[in-house]
């Protein structure tokens, strides 16, 4: 599943974060800046664990993170760095990939992790 989320996030910031709008307000093109950067981040992390790069548990001794884990660890470190009063963009990158992991569960191609987390 991690390889159907890096082609939703791909499609997305090829789609709705592009640059391609030269008009963009200052405060606009910063929050769409942290928004991209938010997703790069993901998409490094999702790549560990794809089924192309990542060495069985057996082999590795590391455990396979689910896509929703990764997620919410992500959201952990923004809220770290907020703690930390850092500026504002670690706010939007945290909102950001809440609402992609809110995407991601409604689109139903990841009922198996969802259902995990609801029984946890």
């Amino acid at each position: 599943m991690h390889d159907v989320t890096i082609g939703l996030i791909r499609k997305h910031l090829e789609n709705d974060l592009g640059f391609d709008n030269y008009y963009l307000l200052a405060s606009r093109l910063r929050e769409r800046s942290y928004i991209r950067w938010a997703f790069e981040e993901l998409l490094v992390i999702l790549y560990e664990y794809s089924d192309l790069t990542f060495v069985p548990e057996h082999i590795s001794g590391r455990r396979k993170k689910g896509v929703f884990e990764i997620f919410d660890e992500f959201v952990s470190k923004m809220e770290y760095f907020l703690s930390l009063r850092y500026n504002w963009g670690f706010d939007v990158a945290k909102h950001a990939a809440i609402q992609f992991k809110v995407y991601l569960k409604n689109t139903g191609l990841f009922e198996e992790e969802v259902i995990r987390l609801d029984e946890e």
